[in-house]
């Protein structure tokens, strides 16, 4: 299972050196800690080490290099996920009732 490239063979089209200006260049956090895996599997470093030095699961830090190598150097930021739609948008069609009570209607409930 952790049988991925590294070294030059990771990432073949892209160099050590334009790994390290993305790295520098990132603003979000979660892309620049991906980018720092990808850099330190560059340089050789086993998957074993690069979880230990960014105290992250080495599951996650596998994820991140194998998606590296599907993706390319795009991997660094998620793929937004799609959700359920929310209640309103699922039924366009359908009435919302909103019931608004005023002031003088909580009188007449009070009595």
């Amino acid at each position: 299972m952790w049988n991925l490239a590294k070294g030059k063979q990771f990432l073949p089209e892209v160099s050590l050196q334009q790994l390290k200006t993305m790295y520098a260049q990132e603003k979000k956090a979660k892309p620049k800690l991906r980018l720092l895996g990808a850099i330190q599997r560059k340089q050789e470093k086993s998957i074993d080490e690069i979880a230990y030095v960014l105290n992250t699961p080495r599951d996650t830090v596998y994820g991140w290099l194998w998606r590296f190598t599907r993706r390319g150097v795009g991997a660094k930021d998620s793929i937004k996920q799609t959700g359920r739609p929310t209640e309103l948008r699922a039924y366009p069609n359908r009435p919302v009732a909103l019931h608004v009570i005023t002031p003088h209607a909580m009188c007449s409930i009070a009595k």
